[in-house]
């Protein structure tokens, strides 16, 4: 895979990260955020599954411990994730996850003894304070009534899952036999709905605009991770953090655009420097 195609794989599928939030915060208005990551990781599994199934796709797992930690960091994070969105504004909630990036360099360090530049570090700290200045200049969220500190560290333990589950991804698509994508996802799914199983409350039959959503959240999921997993045997699991802070800047973007929220100079001012930093990054 060429470096181009690489890294616009990455900006896709930190956009498609950012559609999967969005949507979810709208499913969250009538199912609960655990039920509603229950239901995506369902969307995928029986997917792959059925993919699989006919021959189109290689499911086979191969590196079982890995794969199962994989699951096990990922299913955490994005219930975890999407009980803070449940609870949280979304774009606090988005970037309270996405701080995984910090913990990401520090673990693919410890464990995968990957060399991080200061380059990188320049670009991972102008991209964050540009995510940080987007979110404090959100009306809603500066002027408005002080975040629940409760799910505000909910929100942080999602980073930090989420940081686990980036670096097993690196270390399963590395190495002379890197683990299929769809294997990854397929564990990523079938660990990850067995993690919110538990959490779940409101679970009941969806009408038409719910079923609309919850589909919407699946695919775009779907097609966000595969993504992802795809180019992780590229990319350095630092780069990838860096790039993936787009996902709270598209959060908040279609935010003011489709629910009517405000968006001052000060998020503008975030927005530009968040995508300076992804450039940085990627060059």
């Amino acid at each position: 895979m060429t470096p181009q195609r690489a890294y616009g794989l990455l900006v896709a599928s930190a956009l498609g990260f950012g559609v999967m939030a969005f949507l979810s915060k709208l499913a969250c208005r009538t199912y609960d955020g655990a039920t509603v990551a229950g239901l995506r990781f369902a969307i995928g599994a029986v997917a792959t599954l059925g993919l699989w199934a006919t021959g189109h796709v290689d499911a086979t797992p191969r590196r079982w411990r890995l794969l199962a930690l994989r699951g096990l960091a990922g299913g955490v994070a994005v219930v975890l994730y999407f009980l803070t969105i449940e609870h949280l504004d979304v774009g606090l909630a988005t970037l309270l996850n996405y701080t995984s990036p910090t913990f990401t360099v520090l673990l693919a360090r410890a464990f995968l003894g990957e060399r991080v530049s200061r380059g990188a570090l320049v670009a991972l700290g102008i991209a964050m304070g540009g995510v940080a200045l987007v979110v404090l200049g959100q009306s809603s969220f500066s002027s408005g009534s002080p975040a629940d500190p409760f799910w505000v560290g909910v929100g942080l333990l999602s980073a930090v899952s989420s940081a686990a589950a980036v670096t097993a991804i690196r270390a399963l698509r590395s190495g002379p036999e890197p683990e299929s994508v769809w294997s990854i996802f397929l564990s990523f799914c079938v660990v990850g709905a067995l993690c919110a199983v538990p959490a779940s409350r409101e679970i009941h039959a969806p009408n038409a605009v719910e079923a609309a959503l919850l589909l919407g959240v699946g695919l775009t999921a779907m097609l966000a991770q595969l993504g992802m997993n795809a180019v992780m045997r590229w990319v350095p699991a630092a780069t990838f953090g860096v790039t993936a802070q787009l996902s709270v800047v598209f959060t908040m973007l279609l935010g003011v655009l489709l629910l009517d929220e405000s968006w001052s100079a000060v998020s503008a001012t975030g927005a530009a420097l968040t995508v300076f930093g992804v450039i940085r990054a990627a060059r």
